[in-house]
């Protein structure tokens, strides 16, 4: 029975069957078929070679004893080929020896004929959720290269920088008084004031009077620049500027791809000095640049949106493969929100923070599923990789220069108020704020929470383990801060 023809256009995992038996290959050929896997068997290593190097499979599951190639020649040969694939080793014949011998060289797992169904299945299933794993793994190195790659080409210059640079530059390169920018709101279409400089503060405010936007866009699309002097200057504005006249005036259309996003605007309320046609050109010239910046500004705050939203979004895979921590990133982060308006901190550091508590277990990806999982009670090896996941997740996020600002929040995330933390042992406010932040609301989320090996604590006997360990393990401050949004209205349901 050869099984399903292997299809790789979707999701379904796919899994070659090797043995010499017919009966065997039928059995796992219509159980695996059953569950909805992509199945295909062959009699022996050398058909199966010829299999793996023309199709992709992730999962391979085969016989011991075969002719012509056994079990562990064929092992050998599918770590040299596709190391990625699960290989589970079936046979009769089994000894502790050969056992060894085939979990040494690469072997995933291995089984005993006759083997119990429920059994075997059980072991597949693991065995294709640790592919799944390691499939995230590699994809959030390919992600993280991208985001090198991404940082080294681009200056990581903010838009508004960018703008504040483009219109000191217009005001001293065509002695303008005021220079303004405007750019056009996306959802309504209509141009907002984003930044404007001036010799003197007074040309400020109603002084500028308002430019006649609808008007001056009819001209753009006749792909004219504005050049206005004296009375001309009237017919483009709805309000002229209170107190002093202009007495020249320069408008720049900033087009990206032939569509208008903004505009540059010049003014001159110097009597005697009129903008001329070099000036003209020389704002158009600017402008250009300034599109063509602007454009470059946005498209690598939207890479690095997506790439954040990326590597959050592999944070939170390993999340889901146990169902004990499953959104507890997502948690931390609202209770790190929160304690964070509560100090009324600026909006950038909550964010900033934020970001760091959505991330601030990303190392865990770098730790063996099975001590991530474990059911019991940690050995003292055990523990200590755990305790490698803040300097893990600091050597993957190390690379990233627009992270560079949460990488010490996260680092330190376990460190303790007295110095008894990890990695470092700093104390006190040498802890980074947001680090002292996370760990308040990292603790609380982990006592409620159901684990492997206890029930979740309820709220009051968390509360009251916090408050024992202010100073000491937490900053009493946040401790505080924390109890009292609790009692606000917030508690975990």
């Amino acid at each position: 029975m050869p099984g399903k023809t292997v299809d790789n256009t979707n999701n379904i995992h796919s899994i070659l069957v090797v043995d010499d038996e017919e009966h065997i290959r039928n059995i796992l050929c219509e159980i695996l078929s059953s569950m909805d896997y992509n199945v295909k068997a062959v009699e022996n290593g050398q058909e199966a070679l010829i299999e793996i190097k023309s199709e992709a499979y992730d999962m391979i599951i085969t016989d011991l004893m075969m002719p012509k190639m056994t079990g562990l020649e064929l092992l050998d040969c599918v770590k040299a080929i596709a190391p990625d694939i699960i290989v589970i080793m079936m046979t009769g014949f089994g000894t502790i020896a050969s056992a060894v011998d085939a979990m040494k060289k690469g072997a995933y797992e291995y089984v005993l004929k006759p083997f119990k169904l429920d059994e075997l299945v059980y072991t597949i299933k693991r065995g294709l959720e640790k592919r799944e794993l390691e499939k995230a793994n590699v994809q959030l190195k390919e992600t993280i290269a991208l985001l090198q790659l991404n940082d080294a080409i681009a200056s990581g210059i903010g838009e508004e920088r960018i703008l504040g640079i483009i219109i000191d530059v217009t005001l001293k390169e065509i002695e303008a008084d005021v220079v303004t920018c405007l750019l056009k709101n996306n959802e309504t279409n209509k141009y907002e004031t984003r930044l404007k400089h001036s010799k003197e503060k007074k040309y400020f405010g109603k002084l500028l009077g308002e430019i006649d936007c609808e008007s001056i866009d009819e001209m753009y699309e006749q792909g004219e620049v504005l050049l206005l002097q004296k009375k001309e200057i009237r017919k483009k504005f709805k309000a002229l500027p209170q107190a002093k006249d202009i007495v020249s005036f320069i408008s720049i259309p900033l087009k990206i791809k032939n569509k208008v996003i903004g505009t540059i605007n010049a003014y001159s309320f110097t009597q005697g000095h009129y903008f001329t046609d070099g000036q003209c050109k020389a704002a158009a010239i600017i402008a250009g640049r300034t599109a063509s910046i602007i454009d470059n500004a946005q498209l690598y705050e939207n890479v690095q949106n997506t790439f954040k939203d990326t590597v959050k979004s592999f944070a939170y895979a390993i999340e889901t493969k146990d169902k004990y921590t499953h959104g507890h990133s997502e948690k931390v982060a609202l209770f790190t929100e929160l304690i964070c308006h509560a100090m009324e901190l600026p909006d950038e550091d909550i964010e900033r923070i934020k970001l760091a508590a959505q991330l601030h277990d990303i190392g865990k990806i770098g730790i063996n599923e099975e001590v991530l999982n474990k059911p019991g009670k940690l050995t003292i090896e055990e523990y200590e990789i755990i305790k490698g996941h803040p300097l893990m997740g600091t050597r993957i996020l190390q690379p990233l220069h627009f992270l560079k600002d949460i990488i010490p929040i996260i680092h330190h995330h376990h460190e303790k108020y007295d110095g008894t933390g990890y990695p470092d042992g700093i104390k006190g406010a040498d802890i980074p704020l947001g680090s002292r932040i996370i760990s308040v609301g990292d603790t609380y989320e982990a006592m409620t929470s159901d684990r492997p090996y206890r029930k979740g604590l309820s709220h009051a006997v968390t509360v009251t383990e916090l408050v024992r360990c202010a100073g000491t393990q937490f900053d009493p401050g946040i401790v505080k801060i924390f109890i009292k949004i609790m009692e606000e209205g917030y508690k975990k349901k």
